[in-house]
């Protein structure tokens, strides 16, 4: 699958090969969504994103198929050779999933003393980041007979005990980057991992790692976005075909993915993408539609193909792009009332958000 994890084992497998991608290190996309998007208490970030640097992160954390699936990837799953320990405070059992992510009603896990910064839900696994002396992990549970496999260059390893269950953790080093994650099977044919990439400088972070591991609990929070998509949405939008949500911690940035690429979302950004001051190279066309101010986004070196569409809403910006293929023009006019009847928490009180199914329509 091509899981946030698994971009990171390519970047270091094939370091002197391709050129590192602008999220490399995880640490700097969350930054940047995270306060300017919370992503992840992802440590406040500075600057304002422009919205090309959103298109793309939100592309790589949704990245999958050519249907918005996620791929496999690595080598087929081991035997299930898992045996349960006594007094084990940890999952007491596999994370079973759902028939729709829109089922989800509250996450499966969570992590004692360390509430989640952020979370994803996505077809094989539910995601949350927490934060330790001010930096912030990534934390996996897989779904029954999902999982990421170690391969050969899952070097150097070291066997750990996670509350008397036995895991691996690698930690993997190049020039630049240090990449530390611990994998252990949980529950039978149910795999669990928690990671984090740093700059090859950064001392170890596997007593840290172990630490959250040993922490992670059965039950979690209730599963609630700050959005709802209109009615304008069914046609292009089937709940049915939703293969990704975002679950911030505030209403700063959120996203949904579909399959067929199609990716909505929203932002609280300190400067608008459409200011050409500050994305003139991309802004192709200004628009006005229902009394909002929005613009389209180019794509291809001579920015002919619009990659998305911003419709800036009571100060902040909504945006619907697809994935790996530009927009139609009839798609742009289909997808502008999408973006316009979408229903936004002004608050980041999540009591006033919505359950999946209310806010996608299922």
């Amino acid at each position: 699958m091509n899981d946030d994890l698994d971009l990171m084992r390519r970047v270091v497998d094939y370091h002197d090969h391709i050129a590192a991608p602008p999220v490399l290190v995880a640490d700097d996309l969350q930054r940047g969504r995270r306060r300017v998007r919370r992503r992840r208490g992802l440590l406040a970030g500075g600057a304002a994103l422009g919205l090309a640097s959103v298109v793309a992160a939100v592309s790589l954390l949704t990245a999958g198929g050519p249907d918005g699936s996620p791929q496999p990837v690595g080598p087929p799953m081991p035997t299930s050779t898992f045996e349960p320990v006594p007094g084990n405070p940890g999952l007491d059992g596999p994370l079973v999933a759902p028939q729709s992510i829109l089922d989800v009603e509250e996450l499966g896990f969570r992590v004692e003393g360390l509430p989640a910064l952020s979370g994803t839900l996505k077809t094989d696994r539910q995601e949350i980041e927490v934060a330790v002396a001010s930096s912030t992990f990534a934390v996996e549970v897989y779904y029954q007979g999902e999982g990421l496999g170690l391969t050969a260059t899952d070097q150097p390893r070291q066997e750990v005990s996670i509350n008397g269950v036995p895991g691996t953790v690698v930690e993997r080093f190049d020039g630049n980057s240090h990449l530390t994650y611990l994998v252990w099977e949980y529950a039978p044919d149910s795999w669990a991992s928690v990671w984090r990439s740093d700059d090859a400088y950064t001392p170890s972070r596997k007593a840290q790692i172990l630490t959250i591991a040993e922490a992670i609990r059965p039950g979690g929070a209730a599963v609630r976005v700050p959005f709802r998509l209109g009615t304008a949405s069914a046609p292009l939008l089937a709940a049915e075909t939703v293969s990704q949500v975002s679950l911030p911690r505030d209403n700063d940035f959120w996203h949904v993915s579909f399959e067929g690429g199609l990716v909505v979302g929203g932002r609280s950004p300190a400067r608008s993408s459409c200011d050409p001051s500050a994305v003139s190279s991309i802004v192709v066309q200004d628009f006005t539609y229902r009394g909002y101010t929005g613009c389209l986004l180019g794509t291809g070196e001579d920015r002919s193909q619009v990659s998305a569409i911003v419709l800036e809403v009571d100060g902040t910006e909504r945006l619907v792009h697809r994935q790996d293929s530009p927009l139609t023009g009839d798609e742009i006019e289909d997808l502008k009332p999408v973006l316009a009847d979408l229903t936004v928490a002004t608050s980041d009180d999540t009591a006033t958000w919505f359950d999946l199914r209310t806010a996608l329509g299922g």
